[in-house]
């Protein structure tokens, strides 16, 4: 039982390490209409984000009802392209 165990950890640590992530750009969704102080901020806060993580990140906004679309937006499910496959 403890074997099983163990070969079933080191194949599901094996998927996670052969995983690079994040392979797309990452998205910083900004709630409020473009060129406004949030926007401004947002952007100023995805160059710096994307230095210091050496990944892409790319600033949209979702605007509308007073950010409520862009929680909505963050907030429902994605689905997951990555799986490992022995």
């Amino acid at each position: 039982m403890r074997a099983a165990a163990l070969v079933v950890g080191v194949l599901a640590w094996a998927c996670a390490v052969a995983q690079d992530y994040p392979v797309k750009p990452i998205r910083l969704i900004v709630g409020f209409p473009p060129g406004g102080n949030v926007d401004v901020v947002g952007r100023i806060v995805a160059q710096k984000m994307s230095e210091g993580l050496a990944q892409q990140l790319l600033p949209e906004n979702r605007t509308g009802a007073g950010s409520i679309i862009a929680n909505e937006f963050v907030a429902s499910p994605r689905p997951t392209a990555t799986r490992c496959w022995w």
